[in-house]
């Protein structure tokens, strides 16, 4: 691993980034770590046979752990250092991933959601979205939207923040197609298991790997500034 100057465990980043590379499940959308997720009496009689070393579900997940890096190709192993542009987006912490996921949706509507002028409209969305994110999707999206990407995605009344989470997840599973191979594999365990999408939801210039991570880096550069500043400099 690249341990850059100075004592690389007193990195800020060093614990995050340990865990990325040694603990994938600790990192799963809940679709994907369904398997591991068994009651007691089930890890009791894995251990009985020999399957665990004890009951405790940390030794299952010790166990999860393994078994999927070992699962992992040599050119998957290991991340090996701080500098792939996509890996701040996956490495956030669950708060930050989700203010991500929704963000980028948020900016993809934000067109549509400015155009929203009646009183019962506005009151709708206003019991789907706080405040902050309101103010987000009007206000943000200009700033960060690529030039030729039209008027965005229409607004689903009613359904406005499941929307724009499945926005979200479509544009990081873009992201996640084009990051280098170690970083991918794990990303990919952020998603939902159950395909994202088409990609046809999406505005055209966001379905190509370069401006979807653009976008995606400049939407989390809105949410959580402080964690991108952490990571080398990306153009």
């Amino acid at each position: 691993m690249d341990t850059v100057h100075g004592p690389w465990l007193d990195q800020p980043l060093a614990a995050a980034f340990l865990g990325f590379n040694l603990l994938p499940v600790d990192w799963m959308h809940p679709s994907r770590s369904a398997s591991w997720d068994v009651d007691e009496a089930c890890r009791a009689k894995l251990a009985a046979c020999g399957a665990l070393a004890s009951a405790d579900p940390r030794a299952l997940r010790r166990h999860a752990n393994t078994s999927l890096l070992n699962a992992l190709g040599p050119e998957e192993a290991v991340v090996s250092g701080l500098r792939d542009p996509a890996l701040p987006l996956f490495m956030t912490c669950e708060e930050s991933f989700e203010r991500l996921l929704v963000g980028c949706g948020l900016m993809l509507l934000g067109p549509s959601i400015r155009r929203i002028i009646t009183r019962e409209d506005l009151q709708a969305l206003r019991t789907e979205l706080t405040r902050e994110e309101l103010d987000f999707a009007r206000e943000s999206a200009g700033r960060r939207l690529p030039s030729d990407t039209g008027e965005g995605v229409a607004v689903s009344m009613g359904h406005v923040r499941e929307q724009a989470r499945g926005l979200g997840y479509q544009v990081l599973a873009i992201v996640a197609e084009h990051a280098c191979l170690p970083v991918a594999c794990r990303a990919r365990l952020r998603l939902p298991s159950i395909p994202p999408a088409p990609h046809s939801e999406l505005p055209l210039p966001l379905r190509d790997g370069a401006s979807a991570l653009a976008f995606a880096r400049g939407v989390l550069q809105e949410v959580d500034p402080e964690w991108l500043s952490l990571f080398p400099a990306f153009p």
